[in-house]
């Protein structure tokens, strides 16, 4: 029996961002610098930051500062970063209505502090019952123990729980490996980076391919009926 699902963070609960693009470009203005410019060097450094690699954020921002050579308002920019999630009024309408019936979780490779600041601003950390965000201790998904974390965090067994990522290589095939039930979230299937992973689909198998998110609770029904 399915007693809770598990969503990834980026692409799947959160399609992505606001493009902030001009904002960015008018913050950065005085230190005569666009966002393309720096969004190489943030790049880098937000990657070392979910390794865990980099403490936190003034280690960071400094960094950055030292690279660039220009004291630019890092936390400002941050700031704004956070502000640009977006996370549609359906998805959170889909959620709010699983929880009648399940537990829910989430899990990301996000900057932990960051995303909880997101879920806290907009009261939407309340949504989930498990949220579980390893780069805190220096791991990420594809790590079982990531997997692990998740089904302790609510005391469960792996066929109990259901997890809902677009991300097929990098989630879902360790999810299953752990016992996991997988969803693969495939809402464009004509999407050419989603093409190697769509052939990779043809050998790993996941348990069900949805192309809408509000399709999530007819699949997870489907899976507790074939057990």
């Amino acid at each position: 029996m399915i007693k809770a699902i598990f969503l990834d963070w980026g692409k799947t609960f959160s399609p992505g961002y606001r493009n902030v693009e001009k904002e960015l470009d008018q913050i950065l203005a005085p230190y005569d610098l666009k966002w393309s410019e720096l969004y190489p060097c943030w790049k880098n450094f937000y990657y070392l930051r979910t390794r865990g690699r980099l403490k936190n954020d003034q280690e960071m921002f400094s960094q950055i500062q030292q690279i660039m050579q220009k004291d630019i308002p890092a936390q400002e920019i941050k700031n704004l970063l956070i502000d640009s999630y977006l996370v549609p009024q359906e998805n959170i309408d889909v959620i709010r209505h699983l929880r009648g019936n399940y537990k829910i979780g989430l899990i990301s490779n996000h900057i932990e502090e960051w995303l909880r600041e997101f879920l806290k601003r907009g009261g939407l950390d309340k949504l989930f019952d498990s949220i579980i965000i390893p780069t805190a201790i220096g791991i990420k998904k594809p790590d079982a123990e990531v997997y692990f974390m998740a089904l302790s965090s609510l005391d469960l067994k792996p066929e109990e729980v259901v997890f809902v990522s677009d991300e097929l290589t990098d989630d879902l095939v360790s999810a299953k490996g752990c016992g996991i039930k997988t969803v693969w979230y495939l809402p464009n299937h004509e999407d050419s980076r989603k093409q190697r992973e769509i052939e990779i689909a043809k050998l790993f198998k996941p348990d069900a391919i949805i192309k809408d998110f509000a399709e999530i609770e007819r699949v997870v029904k489907e899976l507790n009926h074939d057990n």
